[in-house]
């Protein structure tokens, strides 16, 4: 196996299939698509609780130059989606270019040989030309620092890790979980918010205290009806501490619960602090990105070459309330946008 390709792929999502692909129909083959896990898929592979789906329409949650006609739904299930990346690596004849169990711990620019040197777990180096990071945001799960998490003694898990030998058939859980343009959506959703639930204070509940928009946008016919349900109780309240066999909220209220499930998302930005990546001169990632992640249309950053990544309270916002997550205009904007090459934004290095 060759530890010296042209380019390095990191991640086996559509970030790093997509670039792969591309790379071949431009017959460019001197590559290797490094993933930490043993199965392709990224956070399609790794999310796998009950009724997990895409919240954007399959068709164009897919390649455009790949189109699947064959969804069972509009919001297509995860294991449709991860079989459908399956099916690109077969079509674009990708498994010769995947490396499994190759977690990637480190990235160093030498400035001598203008290589990137690749550092994987077990002391196994790769060098090569230029990197594509495709490691996604949705991989590192968020815990929430409540006294007491540790000490509960029923099982507990994070939705990004779910734990299917738990039986919840008959337990107790608990679950911790320009605006004017958007006034037509809001009143749409609030009105089918009415529609769906006809209790008023369990509506008071449920209707959100920020612009629509803001978080993500859940697409569903059942969510709010699971929670009407008899056997349902949404609590609101924030979760000031966590015992043995229970959960305390922030009114002092005890709730026995025999399983706790961590809806809390990820670490998007945060996780980017704990990567080993260093630029030209000796320049870490995290000097550079001191004042806040920033990438050229979130694909190069500057002094680092060949390197290349894949108003309102959200997770799409740092602590200063600046987007350093997602493109925030139209996604045919960013196509047109990064469709060619501009040679005067980048410093050739001879």
């Amino acid at each position: 196996m060759s530890t010296h390709p042209g380019i390095t792929i990191i991640g086996t999502g559509f970030a790093g299939l997509g670039m792969a692909i591309k790379l071949k129909e431009a017959g460019y083959h001197d590559f290797v698509i490094l993933e930490k896990a043993d199965d392709l898929g990224g956070t399609w592979r790794d999310n796998t609780y009950p009724g997990c789906a895409c919240d954007v329409p399959s068709h164009m949650y897919s390649f455009s130059y790949e189109l699947n006609s064959g969804w069972s739904r509009m919001f297509a299930p995860q294991a449709e989606i991860w079989d459908y990346l399956r099916a690109c690596v077969d079509k674009y004849d990708l498994a010769k270019h995947l490396r499994f169990g190759k977690k990637v711990v480190g990235l160093e620019y030498d400035d001598a040989t203008r290589d990137w040197r690749v550092s994987v777990a077990g002391e196994e180096t790769f060098t090569t030309n230029a990197v594509v990071s495709g490691i996604g945001a949705l991989h590192v799960p968020s815990f929430p620092a409540i006294p007491g998490r540790e000490s509960f003694a029923g099982s507990s898990f994070h939705s990004a890790e779910w734990d299917h030998s738990v039986d919840l058939e008959t337990r107790a859980l608990g679950f911790t979980v320009d605006p004017r343009l958007m006034k037509i959506h809001e009143k749409m959703a609030l009105s089918h918010l009415a529609k769906q639930v006809p209790d008023p204070a369990l509506r008071a509940r449920l209707t959100p205290d920020y612009t629509i928009g803001c978080k993500r946008i859940l697409i569903s016919n059942d969510y709010y009806p699971a929670l009407g349900r008899e056997n349902v109780e949404v609590i609101t309240d924030g979760v000031r501490e966590i015992r043995e066999n229970s959960i305390v909220d922030s009114t002092g209220r005890e709730i026995e619960v025999d399983v706790i499930v961590y809806g809390t998302g990820f670490k998007v930005i945060e996780a980017l602090d704990e990567q080993r990546i260093i630029g030209r001169n000796g320049r870490k990632i995290q000097e550079a990105w001191q004042d806040g992640v920033e990438a050229y249309y979130g694909i190069t950053t500057a002094g680092f070459p060949n390197l290349n990544e894949g108003g309102c309270r959200s997770w799409y916002l740092d602590e200063h309330g600046v987007n350093r997550t997602v493109w925030p205009g139209f996604t045919f904007e960013y196509w047109a946008r990064t469709r060619r090459l501009k040679p005067e934004a980048y410093e050739l290095i001879r």
